[in-house]
């Protein structure tokens, strides 16, 4: 391989990691509007309810996991 072709494939490895770059920019950029706009909804919904917001919660998002206890074989709750 020619030292042409290693300046070629630098060069296309660096503009691939600018374009992963900007996507993953664009990438945050989208995961902070829909978790934004899936806590408005939220608040939204749980301020017109009459549901406490611990329970307005456990509707929206489903219960909290249980985490397991192996000395006891019981399952309890993490929150």
């Amino acid at each position: 391989m020619s030292l042409s072709q290693v300046a070629r494939l630098e060069e296309k490895v660096a503009k691939q990691i600018e374009r992963v770059n900007q996507e993953q920019e664009r990438l945050t950029l989208y995961q902070d509007q829909l978790q934004k706009a899936m806590f408005a909804t939220f608040i939204s919904y749980q301020a017109g309810s009459n549901l406490r917001f611990d329970k307005a919660l456990e509707q929206a998002f489903g219960a909290a996991p249980k985490a397991h206890n192996p000395s006891t074989g019981e399952r309890r709750n993490e929150t």
